[in-house]
């Protein structure tokens, strides 16, 4: 079954990732997500091509990004 809402997270500090994930869990229409975490941009930038997120929650200071 696909999910509702496809959504990507993306920080270079998985812990970071981790804490919004936790805060999305919070809200109602976390159960028809698919959330996907990433520690690098680059990774990001390529899974977008297939995955085509709903939302993308980003760091604004990636590392190789800079």
């Amino acid at each position: 079954m696909k999910s509702d809402i496809q959504i990507a997270i993306c920080d270079d500090n998985i812990y970071d990732c981790n804490s919004i994930e936790n805060m999305l869990k919070m809200n109602p229409f976390y159960k028809k997500a698919t959330v996907i975490k990433f520690v690098n941009g680059t990774e990001l930038l390529n899974s977008h091509k297939k995955n085509n997120f709903d939302i993308i929650l980003l760091d604004v200071d990636m590392p190789e990004h800079s």
